[in-house]
């Protein structure tokens, strides 16, 4: 790994502070070295084959074997990992950074102080300076909200405008990802979101453009039920004439998806 790469990578790890990563890490990958010496611990071996097919293939050549994941981090925070991009592109790794940038949409900035984030982030790098961040969204009954994705779409475009990430595209590449146990029936996920937010509509938008976007979701149960509250029949309502759940009963979780 590069010194580039590396960087990067620590930028991640230092804001990393989400309990489910690591707890996930530990209970299911067995990582039980330091999170500073953890270098090769990530994915497991059927989760990097579902991958790494739809890495770039810019740069395919005789180092394309020494290309492989570096970090990988749930429920990654989309303000970590602007001020992960931003450090690193201005060759920083610690200390209080200020980049005075400003945005009229207050609620998409690339800093909005709020816990929204990507299902999943994963750094690939070689040994040619090259490095891939992979923007991971997942489903599982449930189907792809087009409004949710438009925003999350909109705000990755913008890190990585402002943070000076996409003036680096010759080193540095994102693609986003979906999983889910279906392929949903949109070709690209921009085309599908796009009427959602008028940004989306501009021609310097890059990401959610690819169309090899879909990662099946291995091992998700065909059939689910779930527990629904119900009422007595004709429905009691409380003093404002609300709906009043008095029961409950399992049934057949319809698949949305």
């Amino acid at each position: 790994m590069t010194n580039l790469a590396a960087s990067l990578v620590q930028n991640l790890k230092n804001l990393n502070a989400k309990e489910r990563d690591h707890l996930m890490r530990f209970a299911y990958l067995g990582a039980t070295q330091e999170y500073e010496k953890n270098e090769a611990l990530w994915l497991s071996d059927a989760m990097k084959a579902a991958l790494e097919p739809h890495l770039s293939k810019d740069h395919l050549d005789k180092e394309e074997e020494k290309r492989r994941c570096v970090f990988a981090g749930m429920d990654y925070h989309l303000d970590w990992l602007y001020a992960a991009l931003i450090r690193t592109c201005k060759g920083e790794e610690s200390g209080p950074l200020d980049d005075g940038s400003e945005c009229s949409d207050d609620s998409l900035r690339p800093i909005i102080g709020i816990q929204e984030d990507l299902d999943l982030l994963v750094v690939y790098a070689d040994d040619q300076n090259r490095v891939e961040i992979l923007c991971i969204e997942a489903k599982g009954d449930a189907s792809f909200n087009k409004v949710q994705l438009a925003r999350k779409l909109t705000r990755l475009d913008r890190i990585f405008v402002a943070s000076g990430a996409k003036k680096n595209s010759d080193w540095l590449k994102c693609k986003f990802l979906l999983i889910a146990p279906k392929a949903p029936s949109f070709s690209n996920c921009l085309d599908f979101v796009k009427d959602a937010y008028p940004y989306l509509a501009n021609e310097s938008v890059s990401i959610g453009r690819d169309d090899d976007f879909f990662v099946p979701l291995k091992g998700f149960p065909e059939s689910l039920t779930k527990v629904t509250r119900t009422s007595e029949h004709p429905s009691p309502t409380d003093t404002n004439g609300k709906r009043t759940f008095t029961h409950w009963k399992i049934t057949k979780r319809p698949t949305k998806r």
